[in-house]
């Protein structure tokens, strides 16, 4: 029995850290509720109006959908799954792998995630993954300043007195304009990426099945410099806050799932990267 668990949380550790090979079909978007009763937990002294819609644009680049979060900070939520009823975030999907381990205990631990990463600027340490070949680093001074990291810069950037607030690690897709070569398999699937876009942070869904290579020359010829792999598979339950002025709970918006959570398996995520109005 033993060995049969072992063999079991190996098998999921390989899914968890290359991606999960099951498709999930791409769910329509759809409303998780009008935004009644939304807990903002925002302060008093921002008035509705500071609130931005997330800009969708499907129509510039052939197969792809690209969602420019609003929100001044970038955050890594480790543990407890940020809220739809939340009106501070405007956008929520997952970030870095989760690991075999959540299957083994109650609860989410840091040994969760994959790699070492920052948490409301404190360091914590992950599980080792070799998929994991650079990450994001976010400051979250009043600078907004933010960076795409290859794993030595990623690295070196954590050791230093000074730390930024987020940091988290992934798959390196796209540096500097260069395309990366590729740990995880090139199949057909549904991806996802974290990317630089004429200096502008956004998220790339692929609209349709993609091999990974079609879908990162897709990413480079739409102008993006920088992209990162954000976990899918099981994993790509995400929504971003549909904000329309007074119309929706008093210009607090509803949430839009992007993709729904599966339904022939537990979702038991570690981690994701949300853009919020409150830093803390």
């Amino acid at each position: 029995m033993k060995q049969f668990i072992n063999i079991f949380a190996l098998a999921i550790l390989l899914c968890a850290c290359g991606g999960a090979k099951g498709h999930q079909k791409s769910g329509t978007e759809g409303e998780a509720g009008a935004g009644e009763g939304c807990a903002s937990n925002r302060p008093e002294e921002i008035d509705s109006l500071s609130y931005r819609p997330v800009e969708i644009d499907s129509m510039s680049f052939s197969g792809l959908k690209v969602y420019y979060p609003s929100g001044p900070y970038v955050k890594l939520v480790v543990g407890e799954e940020p809220d739809t009823s939340n009106c501070n975030i405007s956008f929520c999907c997952a970030a870095s792998y989760t690991g075999a381990s959540i299957y083994l205990h109650k609860g989410v631990r840091h040994s969760d995630v994959a790699g070492d990463h920052l948490e409301s600027g404190e360091l914590v340490k992950g599980y080792e993954c070799p998929n994991n070949t650079g990450g994001f680093v976010f400051w979250g001074g009043d600078s907004g300043e933010w960076a795409f990291l290859n794993k030595g810069e990623y690295d070196a950037c954590l050791g230093r007195d000074v730390k930024p607030w987020t940091a988290f690690q992934q798959e390196l897709l796209i540096y500097k304009g260069e395309i990366r070569p590729f740990v995880r398999e090139d199949r057909v699937d549904f991806y996802r990426a974290f990317c630089n876009l004429n200096g502008r942070l956004c998220f790339v869904d692929g609209v349709r099945h993609h091999l990974l290579s079609s879908f990162v020359d897709l990413l480079r010829n739409a102008g993006v410099s920088d992209a990162l792999y954000m976990d899918m598979g099981g994993w790509k339950y995400s929504w971003y806050r549909d904000y329309k002025g007074q119309e929706y709970n008093h210009g607090l918006g509803r949430a839009v799932i992007i993709y729904s959570k599966p339904s022939i398996r537990p979702y038991l995520g570690s981690n994701w990267l949300v853009f919020d109005y409150v830093k803390n």
